[in-house]
């Protein structure tokens, strides 16, 4: 994504995926004091391998899960896994109802796979007879995608998706630099 540090290459920490033993021991070390986890920041979660393990420890240590994602990690399999985990919500990241407009920002991102992949899990959870996770579509407004929510609105409740949320975009470069790029503001915000 060209506003995010990770994608802008803005990141100073080294990149890993945490490991279900690294979770564990650092949940362990606040045992009964966590009420929720957030298993995402400035990455995909569903390309870590122990994610799922992760959440069920989580919900096992009675701790609310929060996840987001956007989707292009995900196959039937794994859409099983991520219910049956005990994942209590889902945030599902689609800004875009045309190739264009999705892939403006979600670069390289397959918008025709998130809203497959976003269907395949709304019918698995139902197959599942599961209440969660609840699934929240959130879109980030921008200049180019804006008029497009109207459909969107349209399209989450058609697809049977608990809750859509337009979010502005935000341009984290000045919390990374100290100062605001205006020509960004002008190609970006809506």
């Amino acid at each position: 994504c060209p506003l995010c540090p990770t994608g802008k290459g803005e990141r100073s920490r080294e990149r890993k995926i945490m490991s279900f033993q690294d979770f564990k021991k650092i949940l362990d070390q606040f045992q009964g004091y966590p009420l929720q986890v957030v298993l995402h920041n400035w990455g995909e979660p569903l390309l870590a391998p122990d994610i799922f393990q992760m959440i069920a420890y989580a919900q096992s240590q009675k701790i609310e899960t929060k996840l987001s994602t956007n989707l292009l990690a995900l196959t039937e399999e794994t859409a099983g896994q991520l219910i049956s985990s005990g994942l209590e919500y889902l945030t599902v990241s689609i800004d875009g109802l045309t190739q264009d407009t999705y892939a403006r920002y979600r670069v390289a991102g397959d918008l025709k796979q998130a809203l497959d992949n976003l269907k395949m899990l709304v019918r698995k959870r139902r197959e599942l007879k599961s209440a969660v996770p609840l699934i929240e579509w959130q879109y980030l407004v921008m200049r180019h995608n804006e008029q497009e929510m109207p459909k969107c609105l349209w399209l989450a409740e058609e697809m049977g998706v608990d809750v859509v949320l337009f979010a502005p975009v935000i341009l984290d470069s000045a919390i990374f630099t100290g100062s605001f790029d205006e020509k960004a503001a002008e190609e970006w915000l809506p």
